[in-house]
């Protein structure tokens, strides 16, 4: 489909039918079929490499009469001459595929489409909808679809193509997808894997990740970062269509992802737009099965207790001292350290360089008063350090249930060898498609009355490592706040459900951890700081708190482990659910 020239913005065009009928248009989209679409169970080759079996064309002029023979088969390759605006349409509908095609380009580009001297231009479309020739583009010629460009110097952008139904009512397909912040010269954006969330309905497009910002629609455009070949040679495109998400391989490069799609099913078409295009390799292969989660086992070391997937790989480890190599600069254990992902990425680091008392994910306060004045944080500056250390006294396994496993801690925080306070520590960690989920219940008990002092940071933490770039997001999307103060609690992040960072490594993966707080949890700031690249609900950045003598303080929050993209639809269903 060939990329629009200008942006303007979209209106509506005028239907002379009843509001009702749209709006049913609209809501229904997603579910148009007469018949439930094919999901295949195994390989489908939808071109037989002899005839156009299982196909039927469509053009603009001759509608489904082919005098000019536009569409045709020859050597084993699917022929589309460019005469004419149209398509090549699947008999069927499919979903939930991962459609496989080869394609190079032909020597001819025709009038039809303007395509004389101009970018060699054709389409994938997916999940089509409605009756032949029913889209507003083309006047006709096309299907209201979601639309995997295939257009030199532009294969892999999304265009949505609308169009009206058999009663009238319109066809309106959306996607959003992760973009980079910048609009390109004709007003649209441009992909970008853990960007900010972009939706486009009706009409729009979504440039693939390296389109050039000098792109043209001239014959044979190239430009430095093209994953497709020169013309003549043959092309690989997938397209990953799983449930509300499309993901567009060019080459064996990602180079697009949509979610939140609809419609989600639909006929499969080829375009014919005035460029010579040839067709071979056309099939619809299974999704692959989506992995079981990893079940999951406690064991116990001299120095920790570990919780490991049934394949040996360790997911998480709590450290019961340190261990002799960490260079902290406390001697408390009682951390948790690596934390990592279902993909096996450590999220967590231990006395990194510019914090040497950093220890994973550790709960401390870093100034305590009362009977013994203590800082068993660790930064040393307002209570003393030294005779303070968190001693673990004994561990308990908690009964298997299901796919999670986790243990019982009691921990002593000691000042120059008494106990002041009594941690009581419950940790449950699960495998969950795409991430972890490590639940922590804290609950402490003073012998005597200590007052926690305001501080900025302080309490739970979660320290990430330090290498790649990072992302912050929250409930309401991406977080662009200042790095807090230390000296300055009003300074730290206003109180939410959840904040995450979001690493990608230096190799290209990505992966991340979020914190949730319970909310009945004493109320907190965040010291979330993007440097130091600390997670932290601060119980004790709005106020002082005092832990009274014997009466229990009970704090709880829930670290999610995850891979990839921010999960934030299940970061909203982890905090309703926990809160039930």
């Amino acid at each position: 489909m060939t990329t629009r020239k200008t942006h303007t913005p979209f209106k509506v065009p005028t239907l002379r039918l009843p509001t009702l009928a749209i709006m049913s248009g609209l809501a229904s989209i997603g579910g148009l079929a007469a018949a439930d679409p094919v999901v295949p169970a195994k390989a489908i080759p939808l071109f037989n490499g002899t005839n156009l079996d299982g196909f039927h064309t469509w053009l603009v002029d001759s509608q489904r009469a082919d005098p000019r023979r536009v569409f045709t088969v020859a050597d084993g390759m699917i022929h589309i001459s460019g005469d004419g605006l149209g398509y090549l349409s699947t008999e069927q509908e499919f979903a939930d595929y991962h459609l496989v095609a080869g394609f190079k380009w032909g020597a001819r580009n025709r009038a039809w489409g303007d395509r004389v001297g101009k970018a060699r231009d054709s389409g994938i479309f997916l999940h089509s909808a409605g009756p032949d020739g029913n889209s507003h583009d083309g006047k006709g010629a096309f299907k209201a679809a979601i639309e995997c460009n295939l257009f030199q110097g532009a294969t892999g952008d999304f265009l949505l193509i609308r169009g009206t139904d058999s009663d009238g009512s319109l066809l309106a397909p959306r996607l959003t997808a992760t973009v980079t912040g910048e609009r390109d010269a004709d007003g649209w954006y441009t992909w970008k894997h853990g960007g900010m969330a972009q939706t486009i309905e009706r009409w729009g497009r979504i440039n693939w990740s390296g389109k050039s910002r000098e792109w043209k629609d001239m014959l044979d455009f190239r430009s430095p970062g093209d994953v497709e070949n020169p013309p003549g040679e043959w092309n690989r495109v997938d397209c990953v269509c799983d449930g509300g998400r499309i993901t567009v391989k060019v080459n064996g490069k990602v180079v697009n992802e949509a979610f939140d799609v609809s419609p989600r099913q639909g006929k499969i078409l080829l375009q014919c737009e005035g460029s010579e295009v040839f067709f071979r390799k056309l099939e619809l292969q299974p999704l692959e099965k989506k992995r079981e989660p990893d079940k999951l086992a406690v064991s116990r070391e001299t120095d920790a207790v570990v919780i490991r997937k049934a394949s040996g790989e360790t997911v998480l480890r709590y450290q019961l001292t340190p261990p002799p190599d960490a260079k902290l600069s406390v001697p408390s254990g009682c951390y948790f350290h690596p934390l990592t992902t279902p993909e096996g990425i450590a999220v967590t680091d231990v006395a990194p360089d510019d914090h040497r008392h950093h220890r994973g994910i550790f709960l401390a306060f870093v100034e305590m008063r009362g009977r013994k004045d203590a800082d068993f944080w660790g930064w040393g500056e307002h209570a003393p350090v030294k005779g303070r250390q968190i001693v673990n006294t004994k561990i308990t396994d908690l009964p298997a249930g299901g796919d999670a496993a986790g243990f019982l801690a009691r921990n002593e925080w000691r000042a120059d060898g008494d106990a002041i306070v009594v941690e009581e520590l419950k940790a449950s960690t699960r495998m969950i498609p795409a991430a972890q989920v490590l639940d922590l219940d804290y609950t402490l008990t003073a012998d005597a009355d200590l007052k926690l002092s305001q501080w900025a940071f302080s309490g739970f933490c979660v320290r990430l490592r330090r290498d790649g770039s990072i992302e912050a997001h929250g409930p309401s999307g991406p977080v662009k706040l200042p790095d807090p103060i230390h000296t300055k609690p009003d300074s730290d992040w206003p109180a939410a459900a959840w904040y995450a960072f979001t690493l990608t490594l230096e190799n290209g993966e990505r992966a991340g951890v979020a914190v949730i707080d319970h909310a009945k949890n004493p109320p907190s700031l965040w010291h979330n700081h993007s440097v130091t690249r600390m997670l932290n609900p601060c119980i004790v950045a709005p106020s002082a708190v005092t832990l009274k003598a014997t009466q229990p303080l009970r704090l709880r929050y829930r670290v999610v482990a995850f891979d990839g993209d921010l999960p934030k639809a299940l970061l909203n269903g982890l905090v309703s659910d926990w809160e039930k």
